[in-house]
């Protein structure tokens, strides 16, 4: 390197690891085509506590904009929708927030 150059400065590689839980739609946005026989997302303790695949059957294959927040996979909470075409927006109840739910 000539006297004149300045070495550019070294910068670290990071890795991003990101958890999803399995989407039998490739995350595309939608409730499952058919949740009662998703059974990795009972792994998952905060999906698994709180899955309820009658209302999932409602709603199974239509776009996760188009479900109630009252009727919300809770997948939706843990990224399942990462690859959907179009932004989404989650409403968040912190756990030890005062705000009553509907």
């Amino acid at each position: 390197m000539p006297k004149n150059e300045k070495a550019s400065p070294r910068i670290p590689l990071r890795h991003l690891s990101v958890r999803v839980p399995w989407h039998d739609a490739e995350w595309d946005g939608t409730v499952c085509r058919s949740p009662r026989q998703n059974s990795s997302c009972l792994a998952l303790n905060r999906i698994g506590s709180t899955k309820n695949d009658t209302i999932e059957d409602t709603y199974k294959g239509q776009p996760l904009t188009d479900v109630p927040e009252r009727d919300m996979p809770p997948c939706f909470a843990e990224r399942v929708n990462f690859l959907a075409p179009k932004s989404q927006k989650r409403m968040a109840y912190h756990a030890y927030g005062r705000r009553l739910r509907k």
